[in-house]
């Protein structure tokens, strides 16, 4: 298990299941010679270097709109669940007549085609803050609404640099008074007695000696810029929705190919201890003998 590079595929190697026939007991150790063949060979799957750890993700899709961040871990799923599937398919049939196994099991771990389009490349890093977003490049339209929202933030802001230093010179309000922002709305600090005069009241301090005012030259602007941002804020919710719509639709098809992919992971860690081990795949029969050839 702790050979296992991915979530369900150490799961698989802690919970192993005793074979009831010799035959079948067999056939568990088929993947297993698969995998050291392969290893032989130089032929080995691309590493899932991903933890495959969908399940909680897909059983949130049913109740609740998934956020960026969990629709890029999804996306990162398919796309190393699409790259083990391409290694089955390549090396003109080599890999599938020396592992016939994992090879078929490789295969089945292909995403589905839809979920794989869906979700590749979805997110990207937010340009304030980092934190993932849908990506702009994949979903235009959404970009397009970012750019005007961002356009009229700077809007805002150039214009209320300038407003303070217009107001400071024309004493309209002292020369210590700051620009600042509060519940998301730029505001200047001033005395209570020229509130009406600068601006909209937004709040006050706790004294009650400052009180924050939204300038009247401002509120065109500002009123654009949430617009803007509301635009944009209902279009990725809009996106968001229909993606993990997807999810949802496609959820046991995803499944069905983690699990093809756990199977293939566990294959892999087993051969790999076998390797630390120096150990041997053992021929079984039933005769109810351990053989140790050169032992």
């Amino acid at each position: 298990a702790a050979r296992a590079r991915t979530a369900p595929g150490h799961s698989l190697c802690c919970n192993p299941e005793l074979a009831t026939s010799a035959a079948e007991c067999s056939a568990n150790y088929a993947p297993v010679q698969e995998a050291l063949a392969l290893a032989a060979s130089r032929s080995t799957p691309p590493p899932l270097k991903h933890s495959l750890d969908v399940f909680q993700l897909v059983e949130d899709a049913t109740t609740t709109t998934l956020d960026a961040a969990s629709l890029g871990a999804l996306g990162d799923a398919c796309d190393a669940l699409d790259a083990l599937a391409k290694w089955s398919a390549s090396d003109d049939g080599r890999r599938t007549a020396l592992a016939p196994t994992l090879a078929s099991s490789a295969a089945a771990a292909a995403p589905p085609p839809r979920l794989l389009d869906a979700l590749q490349s979805c997110t990207e890093p937010g340009s304030d803050d980092g934190a993932t977003q849908l990506s702009s490049t994949k979903f235009p339209l959404l970009g397009r609404l970012r750019k005007k929202a961002s356009s009229a933030r700077r809007s805002v802001d150039g214009r209320m640099k300038s407003l303070l230093v217009e107001k400071k010179t024309s004493g309209e309000v002292p020369k210590d008074a700051t620009s600042l922002n509060r519940d998301g709305r730029p505001v200047l600090a001033v005395a209570p007695s020229i509130k009406h005069a600068v601006g909209v009241e937004v709040g006050a301090s706790r004294s009650g000696a400052t009180v924050y005012v939204e300038p009247h030259e401002l509120l065109p602007l500002t009123a654009a810029q949430r617009a803007a941002d509301a635009a944009a804020a209902a279009a990725e919710h809009k996106l968001l929705h229909a993606l993990t719509a997807v999810v949802v639709e496609h959820a046991s098809d995803l499944l069905a190919a983690v699990a093809a992919a756990a199977a293939v992971d566990a294959a892999a860690a087993r051969a790999a201890l076998a390797q630390d081990w120096r150990a041997s795949v053992p021929t079984v029969g039933d005769a109810g003998v351990v053989r140790l050839s050169r032992a």
